[in-house]
């Protein structure tokens, strides 16, 4: 895929992310796919892609690798969202498909 097409988006969300035995893991919820171009691609399309479906919660995190990597590699989007953003967009120049994990906020 060039860097013409996009971005291609294998986005979980619903489920839960956690590190055991050195590894992490994501257990539960669905994938969907979703395609973007990468200088679009903000925090709000997560809260979208999670708002569409039905789910009330808000995002409070997103783990994210490129498609061929183990999930081991993860890397978090949380604290400065917008510079973690641009640094995956870079990362996503050359192999433009990737596999988003989102963590809901837990309901009180």
């Amino acid at each position: 895929m060039s860097e013409i097409d996009g971005l291609r988006m294998d986005i979980g969300s619903g489920g839960l992310m956690s590190y055991k035995r050195g590894k992490f893991s994501y257990s539960g919820g669905f994938v969907r796919d979703l395609f973007i171009q990468p200088d679009l691609l903000t925090w709000s399309i997560f809260e979208d892609f999670i708002a569409d479906r039905g789910i009330k919660s808000k995002v409070e995190q997103v783990w994210y690798k490129i498609v061929n990597e183990d999930i081991s590699t993860a890397r978090s989007i949380y604290k400065n969202k917008d510079a973690e953003i641009r640094k995956l967009c870079e990362e996503t120049k050359v192999l433009s498909e990737v596999d988003f994990y989102i963590v809901n906020e837990e309901k009180k």
